[in-house]
């Protein structure tokens, strides 16, 4: 897969997709896993290749990802709408940040891996507009039908 990506994947991203498999954490965020429906490679791919018009990009001051380049990979979405995203600029991958648009806009910027993310998203309420640790408890996994 990430021969056909054009770049190396964070390992905690890796590790997640062997242990759990896709699916839906808490019955709110999906990630995009190699395989199945939506994958991360067939997500990224449609990204880059729906026109955009000059007056408006969504992803601004970002650019989608491109081998070589940088920029957003797209690796999560909610239930309601949000998006989150890796800011590949860096070539160690486990240096990543994580990225997160809600559905009305804006940027969130967040030094934590994907699956500490991940984690503070479905268990804690400290990120706010992305928390939902105060609505479901325990936290918990439903892999994807199939």
């Amino acid at each position: 897969m990430e021969d056909d990506f054009g770049t190396a994947l964070p390992g905690d991203y890796k590790l997640l997709c062997e242990t759990f498999g896709p699916g839906q954490f808490s019955g709110y965020l999906d990630v995009l896993h190699p395989d199945g429906g939506d994958s991360l490679v067939g997500y990224n791919s449609e990204l880059r290749s729906v026109p955009r018009p000059s007056d408006f990009d969504p992803y601004a001051p970002y650019r989608i990802f491109s081998p070589g380049q940088g920029g957003l990979i797209q690796w999560g979405v909610s239930v309601r709408g949000s998006s989150f995203f890796w800011d590949a600029s860096s070539e160690d991958p486990d240096r990543w940040r994580v990225l997160a648009q809600p559905e009305y806009g804006g940027w969130s910027e967040f030094d934590f891996s994907m699956s500490e993310f991940l984690w503070k998203v479905v268990a804690d309420v400290q990120l706010e507009e992305f928390s939902i640790g105060d609505l479901v408890d325990p936290p918990f996994f439903a892999p994807a039908a199939g």
